[in-house]
């Protein structure tokens, strides 16, 4: 989300609870919500707005709403396909998702490999 997008999701926010927006206001919130997509920000918003009504929002809420969706995705992606974290697709950059939920790549490979070796294969 680029400082544009981020004075438009204040925008928003003002709207909402009636406070007063400035350049510094958009500067901290993009502090905290610059690696988000704008749309995600503006979804977590309404959300938060729906649950939470009259509670004063900060980025800081918007940014747990969004990781979490992002965890119930991880969730849905389905067991043994490894995803790139980060945008990169280097091991070090992958997670599995196993039974027990998301896993590091060379984490899950260790684990492997150490089982392995325990059954003697």
């Amino acid at each position: 989300m680029n400082k544009g997008e981020t004075a438009e999701l204040l925008a928003m926010v003002a709207a909402f609870d009636r406070r007063t927006v400035g350049a510094a206001d958009v500067e901290a919130w993009h502090s905290i919500l610059g690696l988000y997509r704008a749309g995600d920000t503006v979804a977590a918003l309404k959300q938060f707005k729906h649950d939470e009504p009259g509670i004063w929002v900060e980025p800081g809420h918007l940014a747990q709403i969004i990781d979490e969706w992002q965890r119930q995705w991880l969730w849905r992606v389905g067991a043994g396909k490894p995803m790139p974290i980060g945008g990169r697709e280097a091991d070090e950059d992958l997670v599995i998702v196993t039974e027990h939920g998301p896993v590091p790549l060379l984490e899950h490979k260790r684990q492997q490999a150490a089982r392995q070796l325990e059954a003697g294969e």
